[in-house]
């Protein structure tokens, strides 16, 4: 665990977080911001959610082939549990 985990460890328990519910929301923290950045795009492609089925998609750039892909975001919101509606930044649209 590197210095700046420790930290954000240390300031989420003195504010009252327990340690294995800040170690919980740090992990969902990484698995959204990585569900993010992967809908938005990378090299080889971007995760994009079927809006009939909901089912989620790999879709490769260099092709357009789309591929079943597991749905990261709906587990780590499951695991958030109802404290997601007391976000108080919401993931942003992805940049131009």
């Amino acid at each position: 665990m590197n210095k700046d985990t420790s930290r954000m460890l240390s300031e989420l328990t003195s504010a009252g977080i327990a340690y294995e519910d800040a170690l919980r929301l740090r992990r969902v923290a990484m698995q959204l911001k990585r569900w993010h950045e992967l809908q938005c795009g990378i090299d080889g492609g971007a995760v994009e959610r079927d809006e009939k089925t909901g089912k989620t998609f790999w879709v490769y750039a260099s092709s357009g082939y789309r591929t079943p892909t597991p749905d990261r975001e709906t587990g780590a919101l499951k695991r958030l549990g109802g404290h997601h509606g007391q976000i108080s930044q919401p993931i942003g649209l992805c940049p131009d």
